[in-house]
């Protein structure tokens, strides 16, 4: 078996020889070569980017990088059987996994911070809403009540001011109203 690396940008590729042997004679000698990117094309989906990645590992105990660079086997997670006589693929962990696990630490961090100021910026903005919809709350119970002559104050901002205006001049529609026919009545009797 003949590995020839990739340089000068060259593919590499690996040869392997096997004698032909008939009644005992060697007839001949058959020859596979195997380009590595053909090899690593079959390993591209081992890949992960900062968590692992996949080695050759080859029968004179060297590694090559999936795209058949010389490289130093370190943290070997898991291992494939041979798929050709002493060729495995080496599943390594990347140096930077605890760096990984920093980053999600902050990334979940700051996921939680933001989860609290908008929980924050939710009972504050409720209690807001509260205060300017209570005085509507205490005006309807007063009419409710019969005394017409409340009136809530009309500074709420938006919907809630266009509210408590219409809120005041419908009290004094139904005080006018009343007014009228409690006059009516009195010219009937």
């Amino acid at each position: 078996m003949q590995l020839v690396l990739p340089g000068d940008g060259y593919p590499g590729w690996l040869l392997i020889k096997k004698q032909v042997i008939r009644d005992g004679n060697i007839i001949g000698i058959l020859g596979l070569k195997i380009r590595l990117a053909s090899m690593t094309e079959q390993a591209t989906p081992l890949f992960l980017k900062g968590i692992y990645e996949p080695l050759f590992l080859t029968p004179d105990n060297g590694a090559l990088s999936i795209i058949g660079h010389p490289k130093q086997p370190t943290n070997i997670i898991a291992k494939s059987e041979d798929f050709l006589p002493g060729w495995s693929i080496a599943l390594q962990s990347s140096e930077d996994i605890s760096n990984q696990s920093n980053n999600r630490f902050w990334l979940l961090f700051i996921v939680l911070i933001s989860a609290l100021g908008v929980t924050w910026l939710f009972l504050n903005m409720s209690k807001r809403i509260a205060r300017m919809i209570l005085p509507l709350k205490d005006g309807a119970q007063a009419i409710a009540n019969g005394d017409l002559t409340t009136l809530v104050p009309e500074t709420g901002v938006g919907e809630l001011g266009s509210l408590a205006r219409a809120f005041n001049d419908m009290s004094r529609q139904l005080k006018k109203m009343i007014a009228t026919r409690v006059y009516a009545e009195r010219q009937y009797l």
